[in-house]
């Protein structure tokens, strides 16, 4: 993924002013792979913002649902990252907390989000540039979610306060104060700007996807140790550790094609980088 555009050097400014703040967080993990996952999350969203903004009036309010889920999706496979263990409850209304704070502040925001239900009325070329500016807008929400996101979790930490204690309410006020911290309308103009790009280089190709975390995924994406999992060549149920399957010996580990580490068959996002497998 491309890192030349002013806001990728901001998500990079903040990551690495999370790095100095916690250390222990990101020594084993790199700023970079947290970086990928907000850039993964934002192609997802936007690709999803595409397919369904063409459709007449519903289709903004159809896409904006959708990038809810992404964003809280996103902050969960970053704490996955990160080792910060969050209930479900609490991380749904911290993203909802950080997304209504983001909308309240930023104005061009709003105002894309009605041209693009007006244009959807229009036939063929107001309903594919209502597409276009539904896609941008929703990759800017996402990404600058987890600008916000990162900015939330340095604050914290230089506050020495301990985000798996704090009740929902104080989740909220802080991801206030973290989003007033920030010139939301900048991030999304040049957030903006950057989907153009990747749209325009073909980076962006509209087909991105991005897997929305179960209901019943509470703290992380990996398979308990005392779990089975079914070999895919005979159905046989065997422990989750196992790199083999005991009945046939069909091999139980799935490589990650962006860095090469061994994963269990099953996983959708390789536990070392964050990449899809």
């Amino acid at each position: 993924m491309s890192w030349d555009t002013s806001i990728l050097h901001t998500l990079t400014h903040h990551l690495n002013e999370l790095n100095n703040v916690q250390n222990d967080y990101l020594k084993k993990v790199g700023a970079k792979e947290i970086g990928d996952i907000i850039k993964g999350h934002a192609l997802g969203a936007a690709a999803a913002g595409l397919g369904v903004s063409w459709l007449p009036g519903a289709g903004s309010a159809i896409a904006l649902a959708a990038t809810v889920g992404i964003i809280w999706s996103m902050y969960f496979r970053i704490n996955v990252k990160l080792g910060i263990t969050l209930s479900k409850t609490k991380l749904k209304s911290l993203a909802s907390a950080i997304l209504t704070n983001i909308g309240a502040s930023a104005a061009s925001f709003l105002g894309g989000t009605i041209i693009s239900t007006a244009l959807s009325f229009i036939p063929i070329v107001g309903n594919a540039a209502a597409s276009i500016i539904m896609a941008g807008l929703d990759y800017a929400v996402v990404f600058v979610s987890g600008i916000v996101y990162m900015k939330f979790l340095t604050k914290l930490f230089k506050a020495g306060k301990d985000i798996e204690i704090l009740d929902e309410e104080e989740l909220k006020a802080e991801a206030k104060a973290a989003v007033n911290d920030e010139d939301v309308n900048s991030l999304f103009k040049e957030a903006r700007k950057e989907y153009d790009r990747a749209r325009k280089s073909g980076e962006a190709t509209g087909k991105e996807h991005v897997d929305i975390v179960e209901e019943d995924e509470e703290q992380d994406e990996t398979v308990s140790a005392n779990k089975k999992i079914t070999c895919p060549k005979c159905g046989t149920g065997v422990g989750s550790e196992s790199k083999f399957c005991n009945e046939c010996g069909t091999s139980l580990i799935t490589i990650c094609s962006s860095c090469n580490s061994a994963n269990t068959i099953g996983f959708k996002y390789c536990k070392e980088c964050g990449s899809i497998l």
